[in-house]
Formats: C-alpha cells, sequence, structure tokens
C-alpha cells in the first residue's frame, strides 16, 4: 500500500532557473566533498523505498505545512548541494536529519499509512548513518 502523501505534485512550489542560482566556488577538499555527498543522495532519491522523501509534501495536505516549521525534501538537499551550501558533512547530516525529523513528526498517529511512513523515515535514519560512517 503506498502512502497517501507519495504524490509527485509540487506544482505550488515556484521552480529555481539557473539565472536565479547564486553558485559560490568552493575548495578542491569541498569539490570532493560535494562528490561523495552527491553520488549518496543520487542513491536515495532512485532507491523506490524512498519516493515519499524526494519531492515536496503535496500542498493538499495543509495541515503539514501547519504542523511541520521547516519542510524539507530530498530534491531541496540536492538543490543545495547543486548551490555549494554544504560546506561541511554536519550540515547536510542537519538537513536530513530535518526531513527524518519532519516525517516521524507529522506521521505520529497510529494509522496504518502514517506507521509506514515512519518505518520508511527509520530506513532512511539507518540508511544514513551508514552512508556517514563509510569512508570515502
Amino acid at each position: 500500500m503506498k502512502p497517501s502523501i507519495q504524490s509527485k505534485s509540487s506544482s505550488d512550489r515556484p521552480l529555481k532557473t539557473s539565472s536565479s542560482i547564486k553558485i559560490r566556488s568552493i575548495s578542491s577538499s569541498e569539490q570532493s566533498l560535494k562528490e561523495a555527498l552527491q553520488r549518496h543522495l543520487d542513491a536515495l532519491i532512485k532507491e523506490p523505498k524512498y519516493n515519499l522523501f524526494v519531492d515536496p509534501v503535496p500542498r493538499e495536505y495543509e495541515d503539514y505545512y501547519m504542523i511541520i516549521q521547516s519542510p524539507i525534501c530530498l530534491r531541496d538537499i540536492q538543490l543545495k548541494l547543486q548551490e555549494n551550501e554544504y560546506r561541511s558533512v554536519s550540515k547536510f547530516k542537519k538537513d536530513m536529519l530535518l526531513l527524518i525529523g519532519n516525517c516521524v513528526y507529522y506521521n505520529m498517529l497510529l494509522t496504518p499509512a502514517q506507521t509506514d511512513n515512519r518505518k520508511q523515515a527509520y530506513e532512511l535514519h539507518r540508511d544514513l548513518l551508514r552512508i556517514l560512517n563509510t569512508k570515502e
């Protein structure tokens, strides 16, 4: 059973164009970090079990945006990575943990869909810890 908030609709969010993106320059060590994080992020985005986290929660879930103060999705993290906003693993980890925490907090009831969403968040957390503990 697919969770109800797995929809790919993000039409309410304006897309950033290449002219609106400000990319700062980075050092070679930051470039290496960026490449490693990008590989891991691409793998998470391609993993079907994490589809729930790829795109923003659709606006039809109005209560989500009333409950969650700092919404974030894997695409937002990907954009931040492309814009060189992660100078360290800790900032990347902070956003990933925010994503996981948002899911767990919003899905705190015991409906089957919410229980499934929490399980997916816990799996993502486990995989994030595995990725961050991998030496590259």
